[in-house]
């Protein structure tokens, strides 16, 4: 017998394991009366990249759903959205992306819509000043890897946090104490980090990716080689990286973009090759993705 009132039917399914691997599949239905507590399900949310991920993912309360659009081994300076991708974008309650600086093949979807979330655009987020060259590939000319600022990972949590509060205000008492405990552990790993890196690593960079880290932790990028990790420099580019390489401790490369390429870069620099992962693709965490990081400047060091 199905029970309904309003023209709602809640149905269960639940399996049953006995022996002799006997399998009862049963259909529990529930009649939702009108004075009863209401029923909200969890917030389908969508993120773009890894760190974005890992920085939602303690603040998820149980029945809340992540799809994370690109794979942490997939770039998302050039990339083009699948069917089943823009699905997920259309049926997302909640997208959080960085902005039309990284993820330009998105800012054509996202741009206005009220489910997207740009964490660029968010107030309180700190840019570096300058650089070691302009960014050819981002429109406004900000380098947008902002979460490798923890500074600026404790003020999307924040944001992220009134997000999901808005969305599902019935978890909002969860979502608020999450956030909270969650910015004080970034607090904590910041902390570790600036003590481990008391002297600043001088290094030359595959990707000129790094200035929100240069800015919090003063480690100094003497110049990149290009704007995105996919570039190869010039013959004029190259002479300049040459005038430069003594002053340098490395050649900073990418774990996702290791190549010949970057080996013979770094040949030619007479530098030693360190493996970046700023996309966390071995992380588990967020604070493993700095942590992470922290160890690469700290092997900078000759």
């Amino acid at each position: 017998m199905i029970l309904s009132s309003g023209g709602k039917t809640l149905c269960y399914h639940i399996t049953f394991l006995r022996p002799g691997a006997v399998m009862l599949r049963v259909c529990l239905l529930v009649l939702l009366l009108s004075v009863g507590l209401p029923v909200q399900s969890g917030v389908n949310l969508v993120t773009t990249i890894q760190p974005l991920t890992l920085l939602v993912q303690p603040l998820l309360a149980e029945g809340d759903q992540i799809t994370q659009l690109l794979p942490a081994n997939q770039s998302p300076h050039h990339f083009a959205l699948s069917v089943s991708q823009r699905r997920a974008l259309a049926d997302a309650d909640l997208i959080l992306w960085i902005g039309p600086d990284l993820e330009a093949a998105l800012a054509p979807l996202l741009e206005g819509s009220g489910a997207a979330l740009e964490m660029a655009g968010i107030a309180g987020i700190e840019w570096p000043v300058g650089g070691s060259q302009h960014h050819g590939d981002h429109q406004h000319g900000l380098d947008p890897h902002l979460w490798m600022n923890p500074g600026n990972a404790r003020v999307m949590v924040s944001a992220i946090e009134a997000a999901l509060v808005a969305a599902r205000p019935s978890q909002a008492a969860h979502y608020r104490q999450q956030g909270q405990a969650f910015r004080d552990r970034l607090a904590q790993t910041d902390a570790a980090i600036r003590a481990r890196l008391e002297k600043p690593a001088k290094y030359i960079s595959f990707h000129d990716a790094y200035g929100h880290w240069n800015r919090h932790f003063g480690s100094q990028q003497l110049a990149a080689v290009g704007s995105t990790p996919e570039q190869k420099p010039s013959a004029r580019h190259l002479y300049a990286l040459q005038k430069l390489a003594p002053e340098a401790e490395c050649l900073l490369a990418e774990s996702l973009y290791a190549n010949q390429n970057s080996e013979s870069l770094a040949r030619q620099l007479r530098l030693p090759l360190v493996m970046a992962d700023p996309l966390g693709q071995a992380a588990d965490s967020y604070e493993a993705l700095l942590l992470n990081l922290a160890q690469v400047f700290e092997a900078c060091h000759r």
